[in-house]
C-alpha cells in the first residue's frame, strides 16, 4: 500500500516539473498562461469560442415575446378569478351554528330515546351502570381524540387533545358520581 502512494507522489511531482517547464518556455514576459490553451494543445485539438447565431437569437426573442404576452394574459385572468370570488358572499356563520347545535339536539334525543328503550329490555344494576357510565365515557374520549388527531394530521397537539377529552371524561366522572350515590342509598 505504502509503495503505491510513493509512486503517485512521485509521478505528481514529476508531471508538475514538466507542465512547468512547457508553461514556462510558452510565455513571454508580462502573459499570463493559459491552462485552457495548454489543455488543447496537449490534447490536439482546436477550440472556437461560443457565439449563438443570428437566426437562433431571432427564433428565441420571438418566442420570448409570446411568452411574456401570454404571462401577462394569464395574470390578468388571475385578478378577474380573484374578483370574482371576493365577490362572493360565505355561507352565514349563524347558519353553520343553527345547523351544529340542531344536529347535537337531535343525537341526545337520540340516545336518550335509546338509553330509555334499553332500560326498558335491560335492568341494570347500579355497578352496570357505573360500568355502562364509564364505557361509554371511554369511547367518548377515543372517538374525540381520533377526531382531534384526524383534522392535525397525525401530528396533534397535546393541549387539544386533552380538551377535545374533557367532555367525555367529566360525563362519564358525573355519571360514575351519580349512580355510586345512587348505591349508597341503597344501603
Amino acid at each position: 500500500m505504502h509503495r503505491t502512494v510513493w509512486l503517485l507522489v512521485i509521478v505528481f511531482a514529476i508531471c508538475s516539473v514538466v507542465y512547468g517547464q512547457q508553461a514556462n518556455q510558452g510565455v513571454s514576459k508580462g502573459a499570463q498562461p493559459s491552462i485552457e490553451g495548454d489543455i488543447d494543445r496537449i490534447l490536439g485539438r482546436r477550440v472556437t469560442p461560443f457565439r449563438p447565431s443570428t437566426e437562433d437569437y431571432d427564433a428565441l426573442q420571438g418566442r420570448n415575446f409570446e411568452l411574456e404576452d401570454e404571462n401577462k394574459r394569464l395574470a390578468q385572468e388571475n385578478v378577474n378569478i380573484e374578483a370574482t370570488l371576493a365577490d362572493r358572499q360565505p355561507p352565514s356563520q349563524y347558519a353553520a351554528l343553527g345547523a351544529g347545535i340542531t344536529l347535537s339536539l337531535f343525537v341526545v334525543w337520540v340516545f336518550i330515546r335509546i338509553g330509555i328503550a334499553l332500560r326498558r329490555v335491560w335492568r341494570l344494576s347500579v355497578a352496570g351502570k357505573q360500568l355502562v357510565s364509564l364505557v361509554v365515557g371511554a369511547t367518548c374520549v377515543v372517538s374525540l381524540s381520533w377526531w382531534v388527531m384526524a383534522a392535525s394530521d397525525g401530528r396533534p397537539n397535546l393541549a387539544a387533545l386533552v380538551v377535545a377529552s374533557l367532555p367525555g371524561i367529566f360525563i362519564a366522572g358525573i355519571a360514575y358520581w351519580w349512580f355510586e350515590k345512587a348505591k349508597s342509598a341503597e344501603v
